[in-house]
C-alpha cells in the first residue's frame, strides 16, 4: 500500500513539475531535469551551465544575434549574474529578452517587464554616446538558484560584420558554444585566443566553435589580467563584391578607408591658418612649431566625446573643433594636423588601440579605439633622436594625454600595433616598445638618525617616462596639501607620525624632480642592546608572493619600469654594525634586482635596483620567477642589525 502511495506521489509531483516547466523553453527544462555533473570549484562564484551565441550574417550586412545563457547562483558574489546586459543603438535593436529564475523550492519566476530597463552606456561631462544598453535582472536571486535568459538582438550598424564571443574567463563552463553563418560566397576572418580547450568546426558558410566541462581557473599570483587570458574568438567578415562598404579585405583597405574619411575634416581653413600661424608667431624651428601647436591642442582643446551617427567614426571638421573648443581623439588629431599643414608640416591620422593588442590577421578598422597623429620629421629635428616615439622618420604623439609631450608615448601604446592612415598600401606597424630605463624613478635620501631613534632627511625623487606623467597629473589636479597627505600615507607602514615639509616640484625637461624634508620620531626598533634599521624607507609597493610549487599561467611582474634608491644615513658613534656589508642580486626574464648595504664610520649607505621588463614568462620559467620572488622578498624585508 505504501509503495502504490509512494508512487502516486511521485507521478503526481512530476506531472506537475513538467506543468511548471511547460512555459520554459526546452534548453531551460533539460537544465532543470538534467543538470550537468561538472564540479563546483571551492571559490566558484556561480557555474556556467549554458551559453550560447548564433550570428546569421545576411547579404544586406545585418547581423541576427541569438542568445542563451543560463547560471546556477553559488554563493552571494555571483548574485550579479541574476542580470543581463544587452547593447542597443538606434542601429542595433533587442527583439526579444525572457528571462526565468528556478529556486531552490523548485520554484519558477519568469522575468517581469518592469525589470527591464534602458540607460545610456557611456555618459559624463566628457563623454556621451549615442549606445546605450538593456539591462533585465530576474528578482530574488539567491545562492542555490539557477538563472536563464535567452535574447535576439538585430543589429543593423556600421560594426555588425565584426563580432567576438568569450568562453570563458575563470568561472567554470559545461557547454559554451558561438557560431556564424555568412553569405556563401563571402570570407570570414578570424582571430582565436586561449582556444586549447575548444573544438571548431565548418559547415560550409558556417562556423562553429563548441567548449565542453572547462573547469574553474584559478587566478594565480602574478598572472595577467583576464582580459589577457580569457577563451575568446574575434571575426570579422569580407564581402568580395563590394555590396557593402562595411567590409575590408586586408590592411591596405582600412588604411584607405581612414585617410579618405579623415582627409576633408583636415583642411586648413581660415580660421585654423590664422591660430596656427599666431601660435607660431614666434617658433624659430620645426621642434618649436610642433611644440607649439600641441601644447594648445592638450591645453586649450577640451576633451569631449560626442558619439552620435557618423561622428562615432568620422572626425568633424577641424574649424568646427578650433571653435568649440572640445573635441574627442580624432578631433583634437584632425585640427592639430590641420594647424601643422598650417605651417607646411605633413602629417597623418594613426588608428590605436589603448586596451588590447591589435591582431593582424583581421583587418578591420573596429580593433582600434583611438586615434593619435604621425608627423613626418624634418632632417634638423631633434625628435629623430627621441626612440620612444619615432618609427621610419613619423613622429608618434597622443593630442589627448595633457601629461605627455612630443617625443613620448603613453605606456598603453608604446609596443602596440597601430595603423597608418594612408591612401597608399599599407600595413600594420609596431610602435617602440617601452623599455624599462624609460620609466624610471631615482629616489635619494640623506638623513640622519639620533640615538632616540628619531630622525630627519632631505629626499629628492626624480622621475621620467610614465612616473613623470603620472606626477604631472597629481600636480595638475591635486593641492599640495593632499598631495603632501598623500606621501603620509605611502609612508606610514615605514615611518608612522611622520612630517613632510617644504614639497615643491619642478618640471625639467623629460623629468619630472620633487623634493621634500621629512622628520619623525620612530626609525629604529630596540630590542634589549640590540637595534635594528629598515634603511629602505621608500619600500617597493609590495607584490604577490609565489609559493605554489606548480604553474598553470603565465607570470607577469609588471609592466616596464625601473626604480633605483640612494640612501645614506649618519648614526650615533655608539652604534657598532653586525655586519660590515650585505648583497643581494637576482633576475629573471621578468625583472631583476640588486640590492648593497654597507656600513663603516658611522654611515649606513643603502643602493637598490629593480627593474620589471614588462615581459610575460612562461609557466615553464616558473622556477626562476620564484627564486625571483623569494630575493624579492627577502630585498623589501631587508634590515641592518646594530648593538651599543
Amino acid at each position: 500500500m505504501n509503495r502504490i502511495f509512494n508512487l502516486t506521489f511521485s507521478m503526481t509531483l512530476f506531472a506537475g513539475w513538467v506543468m511548471i516547466l511547460y512555459s520554459q523553453p526546452n534548453w531551460v527544462k533539460d537544465l532543470i531535469i538534467d543538470p550537468p555533473p561538472l564540479p563546483i570549484h571551492q571559490e566558484s562564484n556561480v557555474l556556467v551551465l549554458h551559453d550560447i551565441a548564433e550570428i546569421d550574417i545576411s547579404s544586406k550586412s545585418v547581423a541576427k544575434i541569438k542568445l542563451q545563457v543560463a547560471y546556477q547562483i553559488i554563493n552571494s558574489e555571483g548574485e550579479k549574474y541574476g542580470s543581463i546586459n544587452l547593447p542597443i543603438s538606434p542601429h542595433m535593436k533587442v527583439k526579444r529578452v525572457k528571462g526565468w529564475i528556478y529556486d531552490e523550492d523548485g520554484e519558477f519566476t519568469d522575468l517581469p517587464k518592469e525589470n527591464i530597463i534602458e540607460f545610456g552606456s557611456l555618459e559624463s561631462s566628457a563623454y556621451y554616446d549615442e549606445s546605450r544598453t538593456l539591462t533585465a535582472t530576474l528578482p530574488g536571486v539567491k545562492p542555490g538558484a539557477i538563472v536563464a535568459f535567452e535574447a535576439e538582438i538585430e543589429d543593423r550598424d556600421w560594426t555588425s560584420l565584426f563580432q567576438q564571443f568569450i568562453f570563458q574567463r575563470d568561472q567554470a563552463v559545461t557547454f559554451t558554444k558561438y557560431s556564424i553563418t555568412i553569405p556563401e560566397d563571402w570570407q570570414l576572418f578570424k582571430s582565436e585566443w586561449m582556444m586549447e580547450d575548444i573544438e571548431f568546426s565548418r559547415r560550409e558558410s558556417r562556423y562553429i566553435w563548441i567548449g565542453k566541462n572547462l573547469p574553474f581557473r584559478e587566478k594565480e599570483p602574478l598572472s595577467p589580467s583576464w582580459s589577457y587570458l580569457s577563451k575568446k574568438v574575434v571575426v570579422s567578415c569580407y564581402d568580395p563584391n563590394h555590396s557593402t562598404d562595411k567590409s575590408f579585405n586586408d590592411w591596405s583597405d582600412v588604411s584607405q578607408w581612414c585617410a579618405q574619411v579623415y582627409e576633408k575634416p583636415a583642411i586648413p581653413l581660415d580660421d585654423v591658418v590664422h591660430t596656427s600661424n599666431q601660435l607660431c608667431a614666434t617658433a624659430n624651428s620645426f621642434d618649436d612649431r610642433v611644440l607649439a601647436i600641441a601644447e594648445f591642442i592638450q591645453t586649450q582643446i577640451r576633451y569631449v566625446a560626442i558619439e552620435i551617427g557618423k561622428e562615432r567614426w568620422q572626425p568633424r571638421p577641424a574649424a568646427g573643433t578650433l571653435f568649440n573648443r572640445y573635441g574627442d581623439c580624432k578631433d583634437k588629431t584632425t585640427l592639430m594636423r590641420a594647424m601643422l599643414e598650417a605651417q607646411d608640416i605633413s602629417s597623418i591620422p594613426v588608428l590605436a588601440h589603448t586596451r588590447s593588442s591589435v591582431d593582424k590577421k583581421l583587418p578591420s578598422p573596429f580593433q582600434f579605439n583611438h586615434c593619435i597623429i604621425a608627423i613626418s620629421l624634418s632632417d634638423d629635428s631633434k625628435f629623430v633622436n627621441t626612440p620612444y616615439a619615432v618609427v621610419d622618420n613619423w613622429l608618434f604623439f597622443d593630442p589627448t594625454d595633457e601629461t605627455i609631450h612630443p617625443g613620448e608615448l603613453p605606456s598603453e601604446l608604446q609596443g602596440s600595433r597601430v595603423l597608418l592612415g594612408i591612401k597608399e598600401d599599407s600595413t600594420l606597424i609596431r610602435l617602440p616598445r617601452s623599455r624599462p630605463e624609460y620609466h624610471r624613478k631615482v629616489r635619494r635620501l640623506k638623513g640622519e638618525i639620533q640615538a632616540d631613534g628619531s630622525y630627519t632627511a632631505s629626499i629628492t625623487i626624480t622621475q621620467t617616462g610614465e612616473w613623470a606623467s603620472y606626477q604631472r597629473y597629481l600636480k595638475k589636479f591635486i593641492s599640495t596639501p593632499k598631495q603632501v597627505e598623500r606621501w603620509k600615507r605611502q609612508f606610514s607602514d615605514v615611518l608612522p607620525g611622520l612630517d613632510i615639509i617644504d614639497l615643491k616640484t619642478k618640471d625639467h625637461a623629460d623629468s619630472l624632480i620633487m623634493s621634500f624634508m621629512i622628520t619623525g620620531q620612530h626609525l629604529i626598533q630596540k630590542s634589549g642592546d640590540f637595534i635594528i634599521i629598515h634603511p629602505d624607507v621608500f619600500r617597493i609597493a609590495e607584490a604577490p608572493k609565489l609559493t605554489k610549487p606548480n604553474r598553470q599561467q603565465p607570470i607577469w611582474f609588471g609592466q616596464p619600469q625601473e626604480i633605483e634608491t640612494f640612501i645614506t644615513w649618519r648614526l650615533p658613534d655608539q652604534w657598532i654594525s653586525q655586519q660590515d656589508s650585505i648583497k643581494i642580486q637576482e633576475e629573471c626574464k621578468g625583472a631583476s634586482l640588486s640590492m648593497e648595504t654597507s656600513c663603516s664610520s658611522g654611515i649606513l649607505r643603502y643602493h637598490s635596483l629593480y627593474n620589471q621588463a614588462g615581459s610575460l614568462m612562461k609557466p615553464e620559467e616558473y622556477p626562476a620567477a620564484l627564486e625571483f620572488s623569494r630575493k624579492l622578498s627577502m630585498m623589501k624585508s631587508h634590515a641592518v642589525l646594530f648593538t651599543l
